[in-house]
């Protein structure tokens, strides 16, 4: 999932399906149901836009475990390594419980995503040799 193309991920994050949440640090994420791809009944994963606080863009993936029994975690950060982890629940209030449902509600693969993967499209670019933030104005 590296290997993406960013604009038509941002295309995608502003369709009707799009909901944004906003994280425990202040940041919103945009999450597109038709950007969900589905591994297997128990976990999910994704590509979401992360507006910083600054005004600045940049990309997180996301994954989460635990569709099955409800409850689980998810892994979200950089897009080369979504290394921290938090637990949700289906009935809980918080941001990365309504992730977490977002997230395991979608039961088909990625419609969007699906369709430029086959149209040769990639969704994120090669990652640069250093760490760049995406700024939009």
């Amino acid at each position: 999932m590296r290997q993406f193309l960013l604009a038509p991920l941002i295309a995608l994050s502003t369709a009707a399906w799009a909901d944004d949440v906003v994280l425990e640090d202040r940041r919103r994420m945009t999450l597109d149901r038709e950007m969900v791809l589905v591994p297997n009944p128990d976990s999910r994963v994704a590509m979401f836009i992360v507006h910083l606080i600054d005004g600045s863009k940049t990309v997180e993936s996301v994954g989460v475990s635990g569709c099955l029994s409800d409850y689980g975690t998810v892994a979200h950060g950089p897009s080369n390594d979504p290394s921290l982890r938090v637990s949700w629940v289906r009935n809980g209030e918080g941001a990365f419980d309504f992730i977490g449902r977002t997230m395991c509600d979608q039961k088909t693969s990625g419609a969007k995503c699906a369709q430029l993967l086959r149209q040769g499209q990639q969704l994120l670019p090669s990652p640069p040799s250093t760490p760049a933030k995406f700024k939009w104005k």
